[in-house]
């Protein structure tokens, strides 16, 4: 067969050639049978590279897959432009498998939502991901159905529906709860999702080929190249664990380690010994089928290279190269320099590429230069591009040349050939000329991640600076947006560290400590991370640097624990970007400042911190883009400045108002971040708004303006499918209705808030409608009403949801008033009071005060009673602010009548009007009390 025969293709060629390995097909072809209630293990095949585990491959797909048409799929990891995270695995193993008539109603749904979250756009019959292509008649119902889940739902006619195993796996949310989860969540869960789909299958025996006795088959090659770039394979772990009935192939380099951290791996990895050279007999007939007729040259080369199947593979090379472009054989003295070599790889090469022709040599240099390259690099590189496509033939059939299956019609020299080639390349005046066309070449075709990637790398041997900019806009864009298979395919493509300035490795090595951080693959990556960002801050950088690795060690410090280190890097950085007036990175880092500061129950700094960070982005806001930064930095600090809503600092800053009873300040944040949705058209912008403005009017009991807000509120919420907000919503509408006195109109929304929240799995949610319901019982049914107290607590306390204690606390403290139990009355609002000083919320203190001196004066404890009503006048007054309000004076008094009548309710307790009435209540009652317990004073001394 001719090195060069244009009918046959490479593969086939390959495929031709392939000799031995038997026993690994056989043992292939053992494991590819299926018995029922029999689990498959994963089987390893390892051997060192250029071994031929890639030709083992190949073949079994020709001799067992495909011959039998079983369903399988291949993951190569190889080459570079190939898939090697998380998503980019799994949407390749499902466009595969889909071409074999397989069904993944469970992945489609976590697929989808997945796809709408991190391209932010909704799924309809024109937009949709290219993973749905075979779904047609699915895609064209959408507008009937809604959305698509419910048509991927509707679609699936399996022994057991989609709908049926999502609910299972997330208890009573089910497809709800799946709709509201962010792309973080959803990439965890997308593993299992294919294992069970792919299990479910495997039990209708048409899946299972030729007599249904064939396991679907997944495979994966070139494993060792996920470590090679620092890529954790838990996802490959977590899809291996649930997909038990399938068979699992792994090929690669090393081991597997998988029980080093959970040594239950043990029994269900299965490891073949590695593979070895091949034998004497079959690496002679390995030469024999590539035409080396000499028994002698034969025997001679199997001594040289031991039979290393890719030594033998470029001496094959070397033989027809020479005889078909010559006419002539090679000898054993051809090859007598390489006897000596310590590297048989670089000599064989060595020796082969100085055997090509010249314009074929020339190619290969050209082609070196690109990561991969297809037949049109090669004519945008040669300068006479008619001849791009007969080189390119030639150059593909060289075992130097390695096919990239993922791109399709592409290849990539071989690892030790491309660093020669490319050294000659480097040594040319056209180096930069070269690497400048094929960014160019890669710009043109940018909106595809493989050529972005290749336009980055060719881009930092161009102009380091500007491809840096065009990285960090990239990478950070794709980060802030949950697509971390796309960051860590910008992170690899990177020419060697050697060859870029010192200051871009570092912008790199932030990046790289960016994506661990935020991805949070396991403790380990966060540990790697660490050590990383560590030791950056212990070198010479400069300040611009130093702020952002200051600020993302802060970020590290949180998510391993470590707060107190993390405010103090925090502050750090904030007084870092100060000295160089980044007011963008200087407005995120006091937005993660402020989050932090709420999540240690600083409520008065996180206040603080967010403020200060919305009037820097307010006050950027108005001047000119240009003058505000560059287009990376915004990106990176996710500042949301420019042309995009300030609708998360708006809201901060309202929540936060809100949480230390400063109610009236929260609702011009929320009515600007209203005004902010409607602008930029964000329906989600403007439905958080009013669902906020809600909450916000109706404690200051301005219930119908409240009302109006959440009316407005819910069909953004029905048109955002935002099940959550909707619950919210009826859960607050239903607080309106409660609160001017309708009960009954109440009672429903609380009933389909609980619905919804239940269906959701969502705690806290219940946890809110419960105590509402414990308040409508609380005069009905005393039992009732404890026990429903007793259910919010429960699961407040179950998520650790403090804040939102205390006032359960305090309407519960009136019930047990209500029974007499006074003891368990002030117990209970003391523990609502210190929750309440820890929140600074002077609103909710002065009330517990209050309902502290109601406890007593029923319990005809005077002193005491008149004690905490002063301590609650005193707080009301700063509430109320200048208003004065006189205290009564004796003859005032007899207006102080039912004393239980003026608890003060936790529902309206932020009413300024309520606090007014309370404050008149509290000088009527002062003075009562002082006119008693002086008139019981003389009495006791004229007694005395």
């Amino acid at each position: 067969m001719k090195l060069f025969d244009p009918n046959v293709t490479p593969e086939e060629q390959e495929l031709a050639w392939y000799v031995n390995r038997e026993k690994v097909l056989e043992d292939i072809a053992k494991r590819l049978r299926w018995q029922p209630n029999v689990k498959s293990k994963v089987v390893v095949y390892n051997g060192q590279g250029g071994i031929g585990k890639t030709i083992v491959r190949k073949m079994a797909e020709r001799r067992l897959l495909k011959s039998a048409k079983v369903p399988y799929v291949v993951i190569d990891y190889e080459p570079d432009g190939s898939p090697r995270s998380c998503e980019q695995t799994f949407s390749h193993m499902r466009r595969q498998l889909g071409k074999f008539g397989l069904k993944f109603p469970a992945f489609d749904l976590i697929w989808a939502r997945h796809w709408e979250e991190t391209t932010g756009q909704r799924i309809s019959k024109v937009r949709f991901p290219p993973e749905f292509e075979d779904f047609a008649d699915i895609i064209s119902v959408i507008p009937i159905l809604g959305n698509i889940p419910k048509a991927i739902t509707a679609f699936a006619k399996l022994s057991q529906s989609a709908a049926q195993r999502i609910t299972q796996q997330f208890d009573r949310g089910g497809i709800a709860q799946l709709q509201q989860m962010d792309a973080l969540e959803l990439r965890h869960i997308m593993p299992k999702a294919m294992a069970r789909d792919l299990e479910e299958m495997m039990g209708d025996e048409h899946h299972r080929c030729k007599n249904g006795n064939f396991r679907i088959t997944v495979i994966f090659d070139g494993f060792e190249r996920l470590a090679e770039h620092a890529v954790d394979d838990w996802f490959v772990r977590e899809f291996c664990s649930e997909a038990g009935s399938i068979l699992k192939v792994i090929f690669g380099r090393e081991v597997l380690q998988w029980e080093r951290p959970s040594p239950a791996w043990l029994e269900f990895i299965d490891h073949y010994r590695a593979l070895p050279n091949l034998r004497p007999r079959d690496a002679t007939e390995y030469l024999e089928r590539r035409e080396v007729n000499d028994p002698i040259l034969r025997r001679y080369l199997v001594e040289l290279t031991d039979g290393f199947p890719y030594h033998l593979r470029l001496t094959a090379d070397l033989c027809q190269q020479k005889r078909e472009t010559t006419g002539q054989e090679l000898r054993i003295t051809d090859f007598a320099s390489l006897e000596q070599t310590n590297d048989l790889d670089e000599a064989l090469l060595s020796l082969l590429l100085r055997q090509l022709r010249g314009d074929v040599r020339d190619a290969a240099m050209l082609a070196s230069i690109a990561r991969w390259f297809n037949e049109e690099i090669l004519e945008v590189l040669l300068t006479e591009p008619a001849s791009a496509h007969r080189l390119f033939q030639t150059l593909v059939r060289f075992s130097f040349c390695e096919a990239v299956p993922a791109l399709g019609g592409t290849y990539k020299i071989q690892e030790v050939a491309r660093r020669q080639l490319r050294i000659q390349a480097r040594r040319s005046s056209h180096w930069v000329f070269w690497n400048r066309q094929l960014r160019d070449y890669h710009a043109r075709h940018r909106t595809k991640l493989s050529h972005l990637a290749e336009e980055i790398y060719q881009g930092f041997l161009v102009d380091p600076d500007e491809a840096l900019k065009v990285f960090r806009v990239e990478f950070y864009r794709a980060l802030n947006t949950w697509r971390f298979g796309d960051c860590g395919t910008l992170l690899q493509a990177l020419p060697p560290e050697s060859e870029l300035p010192r200051i871009t490795v570092h912008w790199l090595t932030l990046a790289q400590v960016a994506l661990l951080q935020e991805a949070r693959e396991s403790e380990e990556e966060l540990d790697r991370a660490k050590t990383l960002i560590d030791s950056l801050l212990g070198q010479k950088i400069p300040s611009s640097l130093r702020g952002c690795a200051l600020h993302l060690a802060a970020m590290v410090n949180i998510k391993l624990g470590d707060r107190n280190t993390a405010l103090d890097g925090l502050y750090k950085a904030i007084a870092t970007f100060d000295s160089l007036s980044d007011w963008v990175m200087k407005a995120s880092t006091l937005r993660d400042l402020g989050d932090l500061h709420f999540t240690m129950g600083n409520m008065r700094d996180a206040l603080k911190s967010h403020e200060k960070a919305l009037n820097l982005l307010m006050h950027m806001r108005a001047k000119e883009p240009q003058e505000v930064a560059s287009e990376e930095v915004q990106v990176e600090a996710g500042a949301r400045i420019v042309g995009l809503p300030l609708g998360d600092s708006l809201r901060a800053v309202a929540s936060l108002y809100a949480r230390t009873g400063q109610i009236q300040l929260a609702v011009k944040p929320l009515e600007e971040m209203l005004d902010e949705g409607s602008k930029t058209e964000n329906d989600r912008v403007q439905a958080e708004a009013l669902s906020e403005l809600g909450l916000a009017y109706r404690r200051l009991g301005r219930l119908q303006e409240a009302q109006d807000a959440y009316l407005q509120a819910l069909p953004l919420f029905e048109d955002l499918q935002a099940i959550p907000g909707r619950a919210h919503v009826l859960c607050g509408l239903g607080m309106t209705l409660e609160q001017s006195g309708d009960v009954g109109a109440a009672r429903p929304h609380y009933q389909q808030a609980l619905q919804l929240f239940e269906q959701l799995g969502d705690t806290y949610g219940q946890a809110k409608v419960w105590h509402c319901f414990a308040r409508i019982h609380h005069t009905k049914n005393n039992e009732l009403a404890l026990r429903f107290y007793t259910q919010s607590l429960q699961l407040y306390q179950d998520i650790g949801h403090i804040a939102n204690i205390g006032p359960v606390l305090l309407d519960l403290a009136r019930l047990k008033m209500t029974l007499c139990e006074f003891q368990e009355a002030i117990d209970l609002c003391e523990k609502a009071k210190e929750i309440f000083e820890g929140l600074e919320d002077q609103a909710a203190v002065a009330a517990v005060y209050t309902n502290l001196g109601i406890i007593y004066y029923s319990h005809s404890q005077m002193d005491l009673a008149l004690k905490h009503w002063q301590q609650a006048h005193v707080i009301y007054l700063r509430v109320v602010g200048s208003r004065k309000t006189p205290i009564a004076v004796s003859s005032q008094a007899h207006e102080f009548q039912v004393i239980e009548e003026f608890w003060v309710n936790w529902l309206s307790m932020y009413d300024l009007t309520v606090q007014k009435q309370t404050l008149a209540r509290l000088n009527a009652g002062i003075a009562l009390l002082e006119m008693d317990i002086s008139r019981n004073r003389k009495w006791t001394l004229m007694k005395t």
